[in-house]
Parts: C-alpha cells; structure tokens; sequence
C-alpha cells in the first residue's frame, strides 16, 4: 500500500469516525427527549437514522459498471452516486409503533436499551479515535 492510499484510508476513517461522534450525540439528545416526554400526552417518540443510508451511499459508490452514455443535459443517469461525506443523521418520527391510550408511544425500556447501546458504541468510537491519535503521535515522534 503506497503512502496515498495509506493517507486516504487514514482521511477516510477519521471522517467517519468523526461522523459517528456527531450522530451518537445526536442519538443522545433524540433519546433524553424522549424520556423527558414519556408522560406526555400525544407525543411522538423520534429516532435517529444514519447507518442505513451510509450504507447505501458506500453501495451506490461500488455499484457503477452500468453507466448511461449521456450527450444532453437533459438526460437523466441510470444511476447518481451517493457521496458518503453527505450523508447526514435524521431524525423521524415513529408513526408506526403502538401507541397508549393518551397517543403517546414511547416504551422507557427500548429508550433505556437504546441508550445502553448508543453509550456502548459511542465508547467504542472514542477508544478507536485515541488509538489513531495515539499511532499518529508514535509516528510522530
């Protein structure tokens, strides 16, 4: 592996791990907020997506043998790349689940799991960040 691709990798996996930082907190917030309106009548619990559609973008990224011959702005591609650097976390409303009899549906337990799980993977995101930085400095030195 040339140095190049050793510095893209590096580029790439500090990116990401950037980003899951960034969506871990997210997911903190999300779940507090629903904790905090456990009781409150009509409430909606909310969720975090983001793993799925990085997925999709790094899918879209491989999946390009077909490519349309494309002579005209107006012609529309067979396929559009997903960049990964764009993907970002949303936040969706959970519609779907059931609800109480006051409309509220968030379960404290599954929001308790999901915290347990978030705290779990966002430790796990710290621990590889401080061993890059940790490998950059031995290089360093």
């Amino acid at each position: 592996m040339d140095n190049f691709a050793i510095n893209k990798f590096s580029e790439k996996t500090l990116i990401l791990l950037k980003k899951g930082i960034e969506v871990n907190n997210k997911r903190y917030q999300v779940i507090a907020n629903n904790i905090a309106n456990a009781d409150t009548p009509g409430f909606k619990r909310s969720n975090v997506v983001f793993e799925a559609q990085l997925k999709r973008a790094f899918e879209s990224e491989k999946n390009q043998s077909l490519q349309a011959n494309i002579t005209n702005e107006r012609h529309i591609p067979f396929k559009i790349p997903i960049n990964w650097k764009d993907v970002k976390p949303n936040i969706v409303l959970d519609y779907a689940s059931s609800m109480r009899n006051d409309g509220n549906n968030v379960d404290i337990d599954r929001e308790t799991t999901e915290l347990s799980k978030t705290t779990m993977v966002y430790s796990a995101i710290l621990d590889l960040l401080k061993h890059d930085y940790n490998l950059i400095n031995l290089v360093l030195k």
